[in-house]
């Protein structure tokens, strides 16, 4: 009996001893939390931007603000293991933190994580040398003032040790202090990468626009810079602060304005005139409608020689009005319209168009994005014959042959007047004739055409 009770004592010890350990055992994580925390670890594919933490799978360990109090126990361990994860990642390449603050259930709501878990989750991109992109697309309206302005520090703090060279912000209604805690952040880097800077509905009023002016003057290597979605006007302090910042910005490429009712007074300052921005070469206007969108490009193209490309899409009122003048333009060598007949053809703008681009040095015009009617299309071969600098032109409705055989005949033309250029000759209108070259180094005889060109371009 002995032997047989000192069985059953240590049979229930070591029943004992293994519910212990079974309880020190880490559950098994579901297969989806694996998948991620593995390639997070770098097995796998890898990541390159924050998984998207809003899918079913994921809901249960992060779900809205009103369910975080329930997240306990071994949830509260699964949850900290990813972020963990995510924070020890070394292949990230694009902050996009919409896949975690946005969900069918909670949209904008900052506050799925708390304040410790986005510093855990943010502190690894400080110092990274991989991430070059912070993309925030949605206005943080859950959450207090204190937690927006906060994460919006800790992305200062990115912007200030990393190497990110796009910040992308789209409505995002930012205020002033959101503002001034990124700027603060790329102001104090030693050496800023930042290359781009996308705007979009952003800011929420022209308050904050002075901190988006330091960070332009910030950006040492800033390209691009695209402002938009702004209906509103900015009154003249704001505006110079802003045109200011853009006159001293050396290293921009790229303009590109959309949406804005003070656009065309923006352009005035910054790139018209002497003194002005020199070092903007592409300008993109995208839905820009104002009656003085006509003077202000026709100010630009003849008094900015660093203007080589410009873009007008989805613009209903007179483009370029010449007032009499033809040729008055720049050195622009690409312009890429969108736009319909029906709006060209209002109030002449088409002609006004064309006529603009007489004897300048525009060589590729792009019109895959715009539709024209056979009048329209008739005008533009007329333009060619009197443009000689075209090499090509882009288009996408069924007249491409002809035009790429009317750009071909233009090369030779071209040939034609650069011997009469070489020869110190002027040509007035003729039906035909005979071309004899005494004293030039292509002296011969060659037979040439000339037509009497359509009214329009009768200057």
């Amino acid at each position: 009996m002995e032997g047989a009770g000192a069985s059953i004592v240590n049979q229930a010890a070591e029943l004992a001893k293994r519910e212990m350990d079974s309880a020190d055992e880490e559950p098994e994580l579901p297969s989806a939390i694996q998948d991620l925390v593995r390639r997070l670890g770098g097995q796998g594919e890898p990541v390159t931007r924050l998984h998207n933490l809003n899918r079913p799978q994921f809901l249960e360990f992060f779900p809205k603000r009103a369910s975080l109090s329930t997240i306990t126990g071994w949830q509260s361990q699964v949850r900290l293991r990813v972020l963990e994860s995510i924070a020890s990642c070394n292949t990230l390449e694009i902050l996009y933190p919409g896949d975690i603050f946005v969900s069918f259930f909670s949209r904008r709501d900052i506050s799925r994580l708390t304040d410790s878990e986005w510093e855990l989750v943010l502190r690894r991109f400080r110092h990274s040398t991989v991430l070059r992109e912070i993309h925030v697309d949605t206005q943080l309206t859950s959450g207090s003032d204190a937690e927006v302005e906060s994460f919006w520090l800790q992305l200062g703090r990115i912007l200030n040790y990393s190497s990110v060279i796009e910040l992308k912000l789209i409505y995002t209604r930012l205020t002033a202090r959101c503002f001034l805690n990124l700027a603060s952040g790329l102001r104090g880097h030693s050496d800023p990468k930042l290359q781009s800077l996308i705007l979009y509905c952003a800011w929420k009023d022209s308050s904050a626009v002075k901190h988006v002016a330091d960070m332009i003057n910030s950006a040492p290597l800033l390209e691009t810079l695209s402002l938009g979605g702004y209906y509103n006007d900015m009154d003249d302090e704001t505006l110079g602060i802003l045109s200011q910042a853009l006159i001293h910005s050396s290293s921009l490429k790229e303009f590109i304005l959309e949406i804005v009712d003070w656009g065309t007074a923006l352009l005035l300052k910054a790139l018209a005139g002497h003194d002005r921005n020199r070092s903007i070469e592409r300008l993109r206007l995208l839905r820009v409608d104002s009656d003085r969108l006509g003077d202000c490009l026709r100010e630009l193209l003849i008094s900015n020689p660093s203007l080589k490309e410009v873009e007008l899409r989805f613009l209903q009122n007179r483009i370029l009005p010449m007032k009499g003048k033809t040729g008055e333009t720049s050195v622009l060598k690409k312009l890429e319209l969108s736009v319909r007949s029906k709006d060209l053809l209002k109030k002449g703008v088409w002609k006004d168009l064309l006529c603009s681009m007489q004897g300048n040095h525009l060589t590729h015009l792009d019109l895959s994005h715009s539709e024209l009617d056979e009048e329209a299309f008739k005008d533009l071969m007329g333009l060619m014959r009197v443009n000689l600098a075209l090499r090509e032109i882009d288009v996408s409705w069924g007249k491409a042959v002809q035009i790429q055989e009317a750009l071909q005949q233009n090369q030779k033309r071209a040939v034609y007047m650069s011997v009469f250029r070489e020869a110190n000759l002027t040509f007035g209108d003729a039906n035909g004739g005979r071309l004899f070259l005494c004293g030039s180094p292509r002296a011969g005889k060659m037979r040439c055409k000339f037509s009497v060109l359509p009214s329009i371009y009768s200057n």
